[in-house]
């Protein structure tokens, strides 16, 4: 077992504590909402997945950073990187999503929303990784994370960096895109700018961008629907912003919000009620704006608005000062979090909350 008898110290950890009871308030915040809410079955399923799909990630994110960092950076990291490559074979024979219907639940048909968030996740740790620790680590002897050279791991780390990137662009995630070439952009130039960019750092840089846009711009692999979708995501114009469904169904979504939110600025409708606010077909598809802000304005109000500004504040300025790089991660699930899902399922943000009651970690070298 992870959690061992030697480690039930963590029950004891005051900060553990205390996140735990800072959790609750915000369940308890989000309840309140539904006390006035248009449409409590729905509000009450965002509140269920709130509690159960973020608590356990949040918690596991605090046990494992407070208490097996070392064996995160020695053994995890790679762990996640093989599970990442293997999954891109999977979709390249296989192709398992449908951009164009909704997602129903099938072991042979995968959200493309999940799993880019999936792979993106993990080849945004991976090249901190890279570019934090060089290239590879292992356990010594004294259980101390040690550096070692190797001429076959700048050529193997770059074969990864293809694969994962193959397989952020399989799963159409425009926006997954957008963020991860702007962040590892920031990134490289960051670290440019602390002299500590070395040959290889610019080798993986380049070798992702240079992917990215042979697959997207160049190559454009895939079928109709996702050649379309890169079409849009290097053409966009006032023409494609009224064709392509995405991009039209996100801009009603957000009219719709806006409206919610002028009609009750205060506190908002309650959690639950974007979805029951108009009958249209195209509101019970999308459940929710797929934008943070405008589903914490309309639900709400003001006041959730706040709450939720906080909460992010929090995350960054915390992040920020156990490492940059961490604080550059966490910009990633921001930036998807005003594109896609709602407030309940934004499980790789409130991550972020475990970072709050972290004391005492530095990870910048």
């Amino acid at each position: 077992m992870l959690i061992r008898r030697d480690n039930v110290k963590i029950f004891k950890d005051k900060y553990f504590i205390k996140l735990f009871y800072f959790l609750i308030a915000i369940v308890i915040y989000f309840t309140f909402t539904l006390s006035y809410s248009i449409d409590v079955g729905f509000g009450l399923k965002k509140l269920t997945y709130f509690f159960i799909g973020n608590f356990v990630v949040i918690f596991c994110t605090y046990y494992l950073f407070n208490y097996k960092l070392d064996f995160i950076i020695s053994k995890g990291i790679y762990f996640l990187a093989i599970v990442g490559c293997l999954t891109v074979p999977i979709i390249v024979v296989f192709s398992p999503f449908e951009f164009g219907t909704t997602y129903k639940f099938d072991l042979t048909r995968w959200s493309h929303v999940f799993y880019s968030r999936f792979i993106g996740n993990i080849f945004l740790i991976w090249f901190i990784f890279l570019f934090v620790y060089n290239d590879s680590y292992f356990f010594n002897r004294e259980n101390k994370v040690v550096n070692y050279y190797n001429r076959y791991s700048t050529p193997i780390n770059c074969l990864i960096i293809v694969i994962l990137a193959l397989g952020i662009y399989l799963s159409g995630s425009r926006a997954s895109i957008i963020f991860i070439l702007l962040i590892a952009t920031a990134i490289f130039i960051y670290t440019s700018f602390k002299k500590q960019l070395k040959s290889n750092k610019v080798i993986y840089y380049i070798i992702f961008v240079g992917t990215i846009l042979c697959l997207a711009y160049f190559l454009k692999i895939g079928d109709e629907v996702m050649k379309f979708r890169y079409e849009s995501f290097f053409e966009l114009t006032d023409d494609l912003t009224k064709t392509e469904g995405s991009v039209t169904t996100r801009l009603a979504l957000k009219e719709v919000a806006i409206e919610m939110f002028l009609e009750k600025p205060f506190f908002g409708y309650g959690l639950g009620s974007f979805y029951s606010y108009k009958s249209e077909e195209y509101i019970k598809i999308a459940k929710y704006p797929h934008n943070i802000f405008l589903e914490a304005g309309a639900e709400l109000g003001i006041l959730g608005v706040f709450v939720i500004l906080i909460l992010i504040i929090l995350i960054l300025k915390n992040s920020y000062k156990i490492s940059i790089y961490l604080f550059f991660y966490f910009l990633y699930p921001l930036g998807l979090a005003l594109f896609s899902k709602d407030i309940s399922t934004q499980t790789l943000l409130w991550t972020g909350l475990a970072f709050i009651f972290i004391r005492g970690k530095k990870l910048d070298t």
